[in-house]
């Protein structure tokens, strides 16, 4: 009898041993000190173990059935379900297995590592615990051996060092994640933003295109265009990065494909327009041409990188994020430095400089993200604020002009281009081609009136015009019709 009882208890052992060496378990801990490790706030959070083979462990060796052969512990405690927070990730050696009743008891050095953000800002820390860890295992169920579990209690109690105030208990079951619908979740979210940015962004460019005289890329500005590209370039990356390092491979690459596709046929396409149209003086030849292509992309890979590294380092700190969010500051600044009445286009503004604000919003505003980010409110209102200022603004602009949110007595002394002037013979308008004193939507009249005085727009350079042809031209470009000299905005 003794015999088929022994039998059956290896049986069983041999049955989880792969489950317990090769898998994560998870589970709550509970302190019953304040200030565990002088460093965690909480005194209780989630926690993950893994347990490890002994080192220099034969591979075949792992196949039998001796719990003897499992060496040390992983162990993960979070303050208090958040990553992004404090962590402490310790690790430990075990040995005096009692074959009887499934457990590990004695003592041993409990060496672990502080994190903050996911950085380890601290130098390891070694404390001496007591240990007691029993393993639950019920030899009845033979079919469903992921109901396994085990406590584990640590306990130092010979040393005064705050740093090894360690008095834990944590109870530990088969981890089963459940981020599935997370992920999912997040997946159909950028899958739909990234269908209507391309289309925005498509249409944008068929106007960009259509538009003749040029007037809707004079009034984009280049840094909101690049920002908006290297950042969707950005989320390519990084949906790429999570789709190699997660189980959920296919819900990431969608997203991270279709964010190549919008960069590299939408974003890259209509930043490369603005700049051949702005600078189209470096287009005169092939040599300049390949000057100009090599700065392009020199100054789009060196901000990629920037971005990069930065994001990299502060991506986790909201604050950063917050700067990130005045993204449309200089679509606001461009449009006080030109001066004329900017348009309000729906597809730039909604569809495409708009979509950054998504990301961001989802992993601190939903406390239940794939990623385990700490959800802030704060963060989300002010993050919200800030983009609807910026859209307000903008609005402000289009409606009442472009200097109208700037206190009259901070503006610089603008030139005034409304003279009274008394018309000379033969003088004309270098734009319409009528004669000064003849209105583009008036019939010619009799040029004996040519001699009174009218209020017309003369430029610093001293060319006479037409108000409505001059305000026409500058909506294009502020240069000077006749000497192709650069003028000021006008002063609305």
């Amino acid at each position: 009898m003794m015999i088929q009882q022994i039998v059956t208890e290896e049986y069983n052992i041999s049955k989880i041993m792969q489950l317990l060496l090769f898998q994560r378990y998870h589970g709550e801990w509970e302190s019953l000190t304040n200030n565990s490790f002088n460093y965690l706030d909480q005194t209780k959070g989630e926690t993950f173990i893994q347990l490890n083979p002994q080192r220099d462990l034969p591979q075949n060796e792992l196949q039998l059935s001796n719990l003897s052969l499992i060496g040390s512990f992983n162990i993960l405690f979070l303050d208090p379900k958040y990553i992004d927070e404090k962590i402490v990730f310790g690790l430990f050696n075990v040995s005096d297995l009692n074959g009887t009743t499934l457990s590990w008891q004695g003592k041993t050095d409990f060496v672990y590592y502080k994190y903050y953000k996911q950085k380890g800002e601290y130098p390891n820390i070694t404390c001496k615990v007591d240990y007691n860890i029993k393993l639950n295992y019920d030899e009845k169920e033979e079919k469903d051996f992921q109901k396994l579990n085990f406590t584990i209690n640590l306990n130092n109690v010979e040393s005064d060092d705050k740093q090894c105030n360690i008095k834990i208990n944590s109870f530990y079951q088969h981890y089963e994640s459940n981020i599935y619908k997370q992920v999912l979740f997040y997946s159909l979210m950028l899958n739909i933003l990234c269908a209507i940015q391309y289309f925005c962004v498509t249409r944008l460019i068929e106007s960009v295109l259509r538009d003749d005289e040029n007037s809707i890329v004079q009034r984009i500005s280049i840094f909101c265009v690049g920002f908006v590209t290297i950042y969707d370039t950005f989320l390519a990356f990084q949906n790429l990065s999570f789709a190699f390092g997660d189980a959920n491979f296919q819900y990431f690459i969608l997203p991270s494909f279709f964010f190549f596709m919008l960069t590299m046929n939408c974003d890259l396409k209509l930043l490369w327009i603005i700049c051949r149209i702005r600078f189209q003086e470096q287009f005169q030849d092939q040599q300049s041409q390949r000057q100009f292509l090599t700065k392009f992309f020199i100054i789009y890979y060196s901000s990629l990188l920037t971005l990069f590294l930065l994001l990299q380092e502060y991506e986790l700190y909201n604050s950063f994020l917050l700067l990130i969010g005045f993204f449309m500051t200089p679509q606001i600044i461009h449009n006080i430095r030109l001066g004329s009445n900017p348009k309000f286009i729906l597809e730039y503004i909604f569809g495409f400089l708009s979509i950054n604000i998504a990301v961001p919003l989802y992993f601190r505003g939903y406390p239940d993200n794939f990623r385990r980010l700490k959800p802030s409110l704060e963060f989300c209102i002010s993050w919200l604020l800030i983009f609807f200022v910026q859209i307000l603004i903008l609005y402000i602009q289009y409606k009442k002009g472009p200097r109208k949110i700037i206190p009259k007595c901070l503006l610089p002394k603008q030139y005034n281009y409304y003279q009274n002037y008394k018309i000379q013979e033969l003088e004309d308008c270098a734009i319409c081609l009528l004669h000064l004193m003849i209105e583009p939507d008036q019939q010619e009249q009799d040029l004996d009136r040519m001699l009174v005085s009218k209020v017309l727009m003369i430029t610093p350079c001293g060319h006479k015009f037409h108000p409505f042809c001059l305000k026409s031209w500058m909506e294009i470009k502020l240069t000077c019709p006749t000497c192709r000299n650069t003028i000021p905005a006008i002063c609305e």
